[in-house]
């Protein structure tokens, strides 16, 4: 089978639910293997909602490289 790629674009940081699903999207693919790029999105000046561990997890699939993509728009 062929691997799949996923590229996900909505917030990220902030403490919102949209914000969670998109953590808790990228997180749990890339857990399970499967290639991951975010494509954070700002939504307004909330402070961040995410610990140091979890920003640093994301940072690392902030404009990661994918050969071919699935893009989920949140």
């Amino acid at each position: 089978s062929k691997p799949c790629h996923v590229n996900i674009v909505g917030p990220v940081f902030e403490p919102t639910g949209y914000a969670q699903l998109t953590r808790k999207l990228a997180m749990g693919l890339d857990a399970a293997g499967i290639a991951v790029r975010i494509g954070p999105i700002k939504w307004g000046d909330a402070p961040e909602g995410v610990d140091s561990a979890t920003r640093l997890r994301l940072n690392r699939l902030i404009g990661a490289p994918l050969a071919q993509r699935i893009t989920i728009h949140i």
